[in-house]
């Protein structure tokens, strides 16, 4: 499912070396993965969420593709070194007017995790970024690119927001799978 020609080796020295570890690995699907992935979420039942102070978005937690969550358990393995397994996924669909805020993230406490996004969306644009903070200041934007597997380590203190898809996004709609990793320490 993920390229296994990309140099996952070089993302995992990237991501090892940062004070909180944060990767883009572009096109790491195929774009014809990507729209048969996109192709069966559309037909995932969706349940719209919207409470101003948290967000207004579409989500689904019923998430059965095990090939790619394996397929992401890998390569977040060998990019944080430790064993990676899945704790939850959802998949998002996010048109305009829709975001989610600091207070609609619930981060894992008491275990080192990760967030990894997929974007399934039919293509890319500057919006629709997910963006993560520590203690109240920006350090990583995770851009809308189709394709892509985000990693993001979340340390204490580290949160996340959805930012608001502005009228630029027209009637794209954008499709993304958040999964939360646990990662185990290395053998």
């Amino acid at each position: 499912m993920i390229d296994p020609d990309l140099p996952i080796a070089a993302y995992a020295e990237a991501f090892q070396s940062m004070p909180v570890g944060a990767v883009v690995i572009r096109r790491a699907i195929p774009n014809d993965a990507v729209a048969a992935l996109r192709e069966r979420m559309t037909m995932r039942p969706f349940r719209e969420m919207w409470l101003a102070d948290r967000g207004r978005y579409a989500h689904c937690d019923d998430l059965d593709e095990p090939e790619l969550v394996r397929a992401v358990e890998r390569a977040a393995s060998i990019i944080a070194d430790g064993r990676a397994a899945v704790a939850s996924a959802r998949c998002l669909r996010l048109v305009h007017g829709d975001y989610a805020l600091l207070k609609d993230d619930q981060p894992l406490e008491g275990v080192r995790s990760i967030d990894a996004t997929v974007d399934l969306s039919a293509g890319s644009s500057s919006e629709a970024q997910v963006v993560y903070s520590i203690r109240g200041h920006n350090f990583f934007a995770v851009p809308q690119l189709s394709g892509s597997v985000a990693l993001v380590e979340r340390r204490p203190g580290v949160r996340r927001y959805d930012r608001y898809l502005n009228r630029a996004m027209g009637d794209r709609v954008v499709y993304r799978l958040r999964l939360v990793l646990i990662v185990d320490e290395a053998p």
